[in-house]
């Protein structure tokens, strides 16, 4: 038997049987549990917003050195951000003109330095945005 054949995929859905308790099941599959090793969650219950929150929140990421990589700042690790309330009113402010709050959502898109390869990311963006009816 090849080594490769001796971990297939019936081998590695055995192995995490007996790790988990339970194999591949519908479209999760626990061998996939390594990832997201790490997720810390602050919120204010009542909704406000404050700076407050953000500190604690990169707090949190200083703390996830064990991931592996680190960011330029040396603190936060490889691939790790905060999720922020859109800031509709930070928005507005800059002249921006955009939906009644909470009717809209934003998206951080990274594209590749090429400009015929952003035109080609942006065209097929654009095509799923009209796709799906948003605008």
């Amino acid at each position: 038997m090849k080594k490769k054949e001796l971990f297939n995929n019936k081998t590695k859905d055995l192995f995490y049987q007996c790790q988990f308790g339970h194999g591949q099941t519908g479209l999760y599959n626990p061998m996939y549990e390594h990832d997201a090793c790490g997720v810390g969650m602050l919120v204010n219950i009542h909704g406000g917003k404050s700076h407050d929150i953000v500190e604690s929140a990169l707090k949190v990421l200083e703390n996830m050195r064990h991931r592996g990589a680190e960011g330029a700042d040396n603190k936060t690790g490889d691939g790790a951000g905060i999720t922020l309330q859109i800031p509709h009113e930070f928005i507005l402010l800059q002249g921006i003109p955009v939906p009644e709050k909470g009717t809209y959502g934003t998206g951080l898109v990274f594209l590749p330095k090429e400009k015929e390869a952003q035109d080609a990311i942006l065209s097929v963006i654009i095509e799923e945005i009209e796709r799906e009816g948003l605008t």
